[in-house]
Order: structure tokens, then sequence, then C-alpha cells
């Protein structure tokens, strides 16, 4: 079993709405590679958000064993990769989703760990802001 990439388990979660399996490592792969398409970026994030929201199996599997694995991934993405206001829109959206679940399974400092990632990214100065990024950290109160 592997993903169209060639990816190995145990980066494969099945997710039962999709009716097959989500590849986290190409998920995290296309939130970091600004040089790929908008659409085929956009369609993996609203992908994985959905399996997030609403695929219990999905999401247990992630949170429990998973949950620090696309910390970085979302991080730099958000901040250093996207210029598309709905993609740096479903990011925030993913993160914030991790957030509310760890928060409420109280599994530990996902929040803290998003933090300081974004943190890092702001002192060291590597952030490129974009128009998108302005927008949407104030229309998400961040």
């Amino acid at each position: 079993m592997t993903c169209v990439q060639g990816h190995q388990p145990p980066l494969l979660l099945p997710a039962l709405v999709h009716r097959g399996f989500i590849c986290l490592h190409c998920i995290a792969e296309s939130v970091t590679n600004s040089t790929a398409f908008v659409t085929l970026r956009a369609r993996a994030l609203t992908e994985f958000l959905l399996a997030l929201e609403d695929d219990v199996l999905f999401r247990n599997t992630l949170m429990q064993h998973h949950r620090h694995f696309l910390v970085a991934p979302l991080c730099e993405g958000s901040c250093n990769c996207c210029t598309d206001e709905a993609l740096l829109v479903s990011m925030v959206d993913i993160i914030l989703n991790m957030c509310r679940l760890a928060a409420a399974d109280d599994e530990g400092p996902l929040l803290e760990e998003f933090i300081a990632h974004i943190s890092l990214h702001l002192s060291s100065r590597t952030i490129r802001w974009h128009r998108s990024h302005r927008f949407s950290v104030s229309r998400r109160s961040l």
C-alpha cells in the first residue's frame, strides 16, 4: 500500500470520507511547495480539512499518532510559501482545528508548538509578508 507518489505507511492515514487514504507526506509537500499549482494545493488542503472535520477515524489517528508531523510544514507554508489568500485561510483553518482538537482531548500544548514555530519565522526575518497574510491574520483575530 502506497500513495500515488510512492510514500509508505505509517504516514498514510485511513480516510473513510474519501474511501481511501490521505498521505501526510504529500500534504506536507503540497503545503510547502510554492511552485505547485494552486488548484492542486487547494484540493489537497480542502480534502485534508474535510477529513479532519468529518472523519472520526482519520481525526483520531492523526491526533493520537501524528499531530506534530504537520506543525512545521503548516507554519512554513503559511509564513513563506503562500501568496494565495484562499490557501492561507485554509492553512490557518487547519491549524486552528488541530489546536482545538488537541485542547479538547487535553493532549498537550499543540497551540504553543504552532506559536513557537511561527515566532521562529518572525524572529529570523525569513517570513515574506504579503497582503493576504495581513488580511488573514486580522480576519482570524490571531
